[in-house]
């Protein structure tokens, strides 16, 4: 079996996706009756774009004749598919997709955002402890007898979780989908989209992990986790950007452009 492992899509009817890790255990085995009707988890988004062109329908579609199943990915060591997915529609419709006690569960996401683990309903709760987030700016305080101005403009960031962890970045994702500026014109909220999504860019190196200390006069190896690519999406004209690590600049895709391809196009992203 060779999964194309699509980590992120949008179909013509409006319907995205994008891939997340999560550590999570995986699907329970299927049963030989389920088999020709079995899709493997890791190939979930493709099947969601192929079937379903809104949320609802993707809701009402996930049980029906269709069993999942976690299978052993080569390329991540020979994990069973440690996954969550986001689903959006061009209406405002998201839902969060994950495996609970062996069990596909989906769970709507009136927030929109979502990042790796842990659990959807984990960030949720962990949302109380940002009662106090706003994009309002507190310039000038009073403690005791002595009064504060701030200097410049910015401090109600100060909030915001400072670490780049999946957790923190999705507190700071609330925040930006949730006060971020919103315009009448496509083109610049792309823009706009493009000016909160490079909050979320990962340099390499500047945060590391240790792969293998040193050892007899080798040095210590080290892992570090950056970002690959940003997406950005306009779901109802049917447009994407996206933009590589080792670029300045995004490249267009339109489904207008690929409108009289009838067989499968592929091209290397540079």
């Amino acid at each position: 079996f060779d999964p194309k492992c699509a980590m992120e899509g949008f179909n013509d009817g409006g319907l995205a996706f994008s891939l997340n890790m999560m550590p999570a255990p995986p699907l329970a085995d299927l049963t030989t009756a389920e088999y020709p009707n079995s899709v493997p988890f890791a190939s979930f988004g493709e099947w969601a774009l192929a079937n379903f062109a809104t949320v609802e329908e993707l809701k009402n579609g996930i049980t029906q004749n269709v069993s999942f199943w976690s299978e052993e990915l080569a390329m991540l060591g020979g994990l069973k598919t440690p996954f969550h997915f986001a689903v959006y529609d061009k209406t405002g419709g998201s839902v969060v997709v994950e495996v609970k006690n062996g069990a596909l569960i989906i769970y709507d996401n009136p927030l929109g955002v979502m990042t790796n683990g842990p659990e959807f309903p984990w960030h949720i709760e962990n949302l109380n402890n940002y009662s106090h987030m706003t994009n309002i700016e507190t310039v000038i305080g009073k403690v005791g007898d002595i009064t504060l101005r701030q200097p410049d403009s910015g401090i109600a960031t100060s909030v915001l979780p400072s670490s780049a962890t999946s957790v923190g970045r999705f507190v700071k994702a609330v925040y930006y989908s949730s006060f971020a500026n919103r315009v009448e014109d496509p083109d610049l909220q792309l823009a706009e989209l493009g000016h909160v999504m490079n909050n979320f860019d990962r340099p390499k190196n500047i945060t590391k992990e240790m792969a293998s200390a040193a050892k007899d006069g080798t040095p210590a190896k080290y892992m570090t986790e950056f970002t690959l690519w940003i997406v950005l999406t306009d779901l109802s004209r049917g447009i994407l950007h996206v933009r590589l690590y080792d670029s300045l600049n995004y490249q267009k895709f339109t489904f207008e452009q690929f409108k009289d391809q009838s067989t499968e196009v592929s091209i290397k992203l540079v």
